[in-house]
């Protein structure tokens, strides 16, 4: 026995990260009594403040998990619809307590909200919603790539979408997006650069990564019928990139390129 708790020890952190998962526990929790504890004392906390809430006259469900500045998707028609507020207890880091206090507080705001409009009609309107911004999210896609990209759309090549964020936020200034830009035209042109124009049509998707003072690094797909040669020359010719300029945080920038066939 002893020799086996000397060979366990090692595991027993993994174990206790990983196996709350694998037995169905809530998020943020881990394979301990303090955690239990932790959870439930807040899972309790939650249905309490949310009996108050109610009595008081308000609706809302809890949430975490939520990047600072940024609202959830259903926020605004829950909100205009039927009253009920989004209320976020935690940012992007979460815990036992965030976590229980949460399923605690849903478990009874969800409730009353189900007896009072009926949970598949807030649903219906959450689908609403997430259809609505799936629109408004493409057509922000394509303002960002017709401001950024620098080919003309008459062009061997040409780019058909950038998506972009720094440190997991799409930029929204024109000052972010002028810091950008360089990187962006800096690929586009090495692209550009690789492709003959005797190159037959294909799609090529580009996802590059890119943190101060540092090169940045390319994952490179494109169509089926895409030129072997062309793939790698392009592969080359990214790679060797100097470090650009960048001091914002971490960048991620996807490319989707179009390859026209020969005129």
């Amino acid at each position: 026995m002893l020799l086996a708790a000397v060979v366990l020890f090692p595991s027993l952190r993994f174990y206790d990260t990983f196996a709350p998962d694998a037995f169905g526990l809530p998020l943020g929790m881990r394979m301990n009594p303090v955690s239990a504890w932790k959870y439930g004392t807040a899972y309790l906390a939650g249905r309490s403040e949310a009996r108050k809430d109610i009595s008081a006259g308000i609706l809302a469900i809890e949430d975490a998990g939520l990047l600072p500045g940024y609202e959830r998707w259903d926020g605004p028609i829950l909100r205009e619809r039927f009253k009920i507020e989004i209320k976020t207890i935690a940012g992007s880091v979460v815990d036992e307590t965030s976590i229980g206090h949460r399923d605690g507080y849903n478990s009874v705001s969800v409730r009353e909200i189900d007896r009072r409009f009926g949970w598949d009609r807030v649903q219906t309107a959450r689908g609403e919603a997430l259809q609505e911004q799936g629109v408004r999210e493409e057509q922000s896609i394509k303002e960002l790539t017709k401001r950024l990209s620098s080919l003309p759309s008459e062009a061997k090549v040409i780019t058909e979408l950038i998506r972009a964020d720094i440190d997991g936020h799409r930029p929204k200034d024109p000052a972010a997006e002028q810091r950008l830009a360089p990187f962006v035209h800096a690929v586009e042109q090495m692209v550009t650069d690789a492709v003959p124009d005797d190159t037959p049509a294909f799609e090529l998707n580009i996802s590059a990564t890119l943190v101060p003072n540092s090169r940045p690094s390319f994952q490179i797909s494109g169509s089926p019928n895409s030129p072997q040669s062309v793939s790698q020359a392009i592969s080359n010719k990214l790679n060797a990139m100097p470090p650009p300029e960048w001091s914002e945080g971490s960048l991620s920038v996807a490319f989707d390129f179009l390859i026209r066939p020969p005129r």
